[in-house]
């Protein structure tokens, strides 16, 4: 059983921070971290793109049953 709650949405504004580990956040650097998690979840995860800003799901199946 999996509850989403997708009512509501924060607007990262880290990408537009200059400080901090911003020499790390390329744009180069976010699409490899992006080919990584996909080569590694494949089907189980989505990565979309809402209001210009990324949005990761998982929909990777339970191992434990779940019995109500």
């Amino acid at each position: 059983m999996v509850w989403n709650e997708a009512r509501f949405c924060f607007v990262q504004e880290r990408d537009k921070n200059l400080g901090g580990n911003s020499l790390f956040r390329s744009e180069e650097r976010i699409a490899a971290e992006k080919r990584y998690l996909k080569s590694k979840w494949k089907a189980h995860i989505r990565i979309e793109t809402y209001k210009s800003q990324d949005r990761t799901a998982m929909d990777a199946p339970r191992r434990q049953s779940v019995k109500l």
